[in-house]
């Protein structure tokens, strides 16, 4: 053989080797049992970060209409369930993906106020202007969805289904807006 080894070093690099797939295992344990904290914890990021930028950029106040929506959204989601159940994080997953639809539509809609004032030719002026009409009926129908979903979670607390449909309807809603909106 290549090497010459004795009995003894095979047994040490047997007991070590055996030692470090066991450690791999055991990590591997550990990170699973914790992914769903590591996700719930990833997602709140993700929505004070949404937060914080949409208030700097748009001079939006903190208790404007959509955080303050989310913001119910996700007590209420923290008091009934446990914070880190999956339903949780899809709850707050989902409220993330209307926030940004909502704050595209406001970069949008920034966006054709500052091309309508610089317009001059009437044509391009309605153009702009039945756009950002288009961008507030969106927002409006996102904080609409908000909303009715709050009234769901509020009168149907108890029953987990009705949650779970009411959810898939309103992701449902969600990826309609956002396919308009690529379009």
């Amino acid at each position: 053989m290549f090497l010459n080894l004795s009995s003894f070093d095979i047994s040490i690099f047997n007991v070590l080797s055996l030692f470090s797939i066991l450690c791999f295992v055991l990590c591997y344990i550990l990170f699973k049992k914790h992914k769903q904290n590591y996700a719930y914890a990833r997602e709140e990021e993700k929505y004070k970060l949404l937060r914080h930028n949409a208030t700097l950029q748009y001079g939006l106040d903190i208790k404007d209409n959509i955080f303050s929506k989310i913001d119910l959204i996700t007590a209420f989601m923290k008091e009934k369930f446990s914070s880190k159940s999956l339903l949780t994080v899809r709850v707050v997953n989902i409220a993330n993906t209307s926030l940004s639809l909502y704050l595209e539509n406001l970069k949008i809609k920034d966006r054709l106020t500052k091309a309508f004032s610089l317009s001059s030719d009437e044509t391009k002026r309605e153009l702009y202007k039945s756009e950002i009409q288009k961008n507030i009926e969106q927002n409006v129908a996102i904080e609409a969805s908000l909303e009715n979903l709050i009234e769901e979670l509020m009168s149907k607390n108890n029953n987990d289904k009705k949650i779970d449909m009411l959810l898939n309807e309103f992701e449902h809603s969600t990826q309609i807006v956002s396919k308009i909106k690529k379009r």
